[in-house]
C-alpha cells in the first residue's frame, strides 16, 4: 500500500515541475514520453518543462499552468509515493481539500522569488483543521535568488516565527538540487533533503484503538432477515458485542456479519459489511452504531473550527447544512467566536462573518451523536452544503463548553447562588453557553406548589435535575444550587441526568 502525500502551493510555485522532475530522476519516465516533451517544448519556443512529464491536458500545456488534481505515483527504495497534485488557487480549493483530507503528509512549496507567506500560512492551518501533521516546507526557485543564503535565512527565519515544528529545506525543483541529494550550490545548507525528508514520514494507521463507530448507508431485506449495510469508520466491533444505536437510543447485539467470500467474527476501521443485529426497533439510513457500555455524547449546540471555501461568507444566524456521515441536517449558526482573516491569518474575535476558517457554534434542530476531535479524529469531521454545493468543512471541538452540570450544595446563605452567578459571568466571557438552575428561584415559579418535606425538597431536586438535563442535550453548562444535604437526593439528580 503507498504512503499518499499531499504536494500544495500557489500557482506557479512549482508542484507539477518538482514531481516531474522526481519521475524523471529516477527513472520512471519513459524515453516516449520524454521526447514528446522535449519536442512541444522545442516547438512552442519554451525551455523544457518537467511538469509536462505527468499526464497533464493539452489545455494546462498551453496555458503553463496546472488546473487539476493530478495523481502521481513514485517509487524509491522499495516505498511507494502516491503524490496529489493540489491546485492552490482558490476556486480550485475544494479539490486541495477533497485530496488533502484523505493523504499521510504534505510537501508545501513556497517560491523564493515572491516569498508571499501568506498563501502557505494559510495552507499550513487549512493542513492542521484537516489534522495532516507531517509536513515539510520547500522554498523553491533558489536558483533565481542567485542560491543567496542570507534570502534563504530571512524567510526560513520568518516561517519559524510564524509555526512550530516545520523543517524548511532550500531547492530548485527544475535543476534537482536538495531533492535526492545534497547540493553543492547550496553548501550552506547541510539539512535532510527532500527524499530524507519524506522517507521518515508514516503512513496513516486506522486508529483500532478509537472509539468504535460503524453508520448505517442502507437497508435490505433477505427472506426475513434485515442486513445494515455500511462502513466500520473506527475502532473494531466483534460478533456478539452489545451496541447502541442513534437515532433510537435502543440496544440489540450483533448477530452476525454478512461478507462476500469469508466469514468474519471481528471488522475493524475501513471494513465494508452487512451487519445482522438481534434487538428492538428499526434502524435507518445514517443511524450510528456504537458500544453500548460506552458513555455517549448527543448534542444539540456545538463548536466546532471550519474552513470556508464559497466566495460568500458564512454568516451568524445563517441556516446551513451539514452533512454527518452520510446523513445531511439542518444546523443554525449560533455564534462566530472568531476567524483567521484572509491573507494575514489575523484573529477577529466576534466577527459577523468568516471567509476563510475561524470557530463557529452550531445549533441543531435535534440532537444529534456527535464525536469531538480529541475523542476520534475520522467521526469528528463534517462537510458544509449550502443548497446541493460543498461549501466548507471542518471537526467538532473539545467544546468551548463541554456540556454538564456543576452542582452546588451547601446550607442556606454559604453562597452557592453568589459563587455560581460569578462563575456563570466568567464563563460567559470565554464565549462558553452556560445557564444557572437555582433551588430557591425554582420554588417561586416550576415548584411553586412544594412545601418543605423530605418529599417536597426530593420532588423539587427531581424537577431541578430534569431541567438541567435539558440543558446539557442543548449544549450549556450547567450550574445547579441546591441545599441537597442528602446523599439520596443527590443520587437522585446524577441518576437523571
Amino acid at each position: 500500500m503507498s504512503l499518499t502525500v499531499a504536494v500544495v502551493g500557489s500557482v506557479d510555485n512549482g508542484k507539477s515541475t518538482l514531481i516531474g522532475r522526481l519521475l524523471s530522476d529516477t527513472g520512471q519516465v519513459s524515453k516516449d514520453r520524454k521526447q514528446k516533451v522535449q519536442s512541444y517544448c522545442e516547438d512552442s519556443g519554451r525551455n523544457y518543462e518537467y511538469a509536462f512529464l505527468l499526464d497533464a491536458l493539452e489545455e494546462e500545456q498551453s496555458r503553463g499552468i496546472t488546473i487539476d488534481v493530478a495523481e502521481v505515483l513514485w517509487k524509491f527504495s522499495g516505498r511507494q509515493i502516491l503524490f496529489i497534485d493540489t491546485p492552490g488557487h482558490r476556486e480550485f480549493l475544494k479539490k486541495m481539500i477533497g485530496g488533502a483530507s484523505r493523504v499521510d503528509g504534505a510537501i508545501l512549496l513556497l517560491d523564493a522569488v515572491i516569498a508571499d507567506m501568506a498563501p502557505l500560512l494559510q495552507q499550513l492551518k487549512l493542513l492542521d483543521l484537516l489534522g495532516i501533521d507531517q509536513k515539510v516546507i520547500l522554498l523553491n526557485k533558489m536558483d533565481l535568488v542567485g542560491w543567496d543564503h542570507i534570502i534563504w535565512d530571512k524567510i526560513k527565519q520568518g516561517l519559524e516565527s510564524a509555526c512550530t515544528n516545520i523543517h524548511v529545506i532550500p531547492i530548485s525543483a527544475w535543476h534537482g538540487e536538495n531533492l535526492t541529494s545534497l547540493s553543492a550550490k547550496m553548501p550552506w545548507y547541510n539539512g535532510p533533503t527532500l527524499l530524507q525528508s519524506i522517507s521518515l514520514f508514516k503512513q496513516k494507521q486506522e486508529k483500532l484503538d478509537q472509539k468504535a463507530r460503524f453508520q448505517v448507508q442502507d437497508v435490505y431485506k433477505s427472506d426475513d432477515r434485515l442486513i445494515y449495510v455500511g462502513r466500520m469508520e473506527s475502532g473494531q466491533f466483534q460478533q456478539g458485542d452489545a451496541v447502541e444505536y442513534f437515532p433510537g437510543n435502543k440496544k440489540a447485539v450483533i448477530k452476525k456479519f454478512e461478507t462476500y467470500g469469508e466469514q468474519k467474527s471481528r471488522i475493524v476501521a475501513g471494513d465494508s459489511v452487512g451487519l445482522i443485529l438481534e434487538g428492538e426497533g428499526l434502524l435507518e439510513r445514517g443511524a450510528w452504531l456504537y458500544p453500548s457500555s460506552e458513555p455517549k455524547r448527543f448534542l444539540r449546540s456545538v463548536s466546532a473550527e471550519i474552513f470556508w471555501l464559497d466566495q460568500e461568507p458564512l454568516k451568524k444566524n445563517e441556516y446551513v447544512k451539514i452533512k454527518l456521515g452520510t446523513i445531511t441536517v439542518s444546523a443554525l449558526v449560533e455564534k462566530i467566536h472568531y476567524e483567521w482573516e484572509e491573507g494575514t491569518l489575523r484573529l477577529i474575535e466576534n466577527p459577523e462573518h468568516i471567509r476563510l476558517m475561524g470557530r463557529v457554534s452550531f445549533l441543531f434542530d435535534q440532537l444529534q451523536a456527535i464525536d469531538l476531535f480529541d475523542d476520534n479524529e475520522v467521526t469528528s469531521r463534517f462537510v458544509v452544503c449550502r443548497e446541493y454545493s460543498v461549501v466548507g468543512g471542518g471537526r467538532w471541538l473539545s467544546q468551548n463548553s463541554e456540556a454538564k452540570v456543576f452542582w452546588f450544595t451547601g446550607l442556606s446563605g454559604a453562597g452557592k447562588t453568589t459563587l455560581a452567578q460569578e462563575l456563570k459571568g466568567y464563563l460567559l466571557t470565554k464565549g462558553q453557553k452556560v445557564c444557572v438552575i437555582d433551588g430557591d428561584v425554582l420554588r417561586q415559579g416550576v415548584s411553586k406548589d412544594l412545601g418543605f418535606s423530605n418529599e417536597d425538597r426530593l420532588e423539587n431536586i427531581r424537577r431541578g435535575a430534569l431541567l438541567a438535563k435539558k440543558a446539557i442535550e442543548d449544549g450549556s453548562i450547567v450550574l445547579a444550587t441546591f441545599i441537597s444535604p442528602l446523599k439520596t437526593h443527590r443520587d437522585l439528580a446524577r441518576k437523571i441526568i
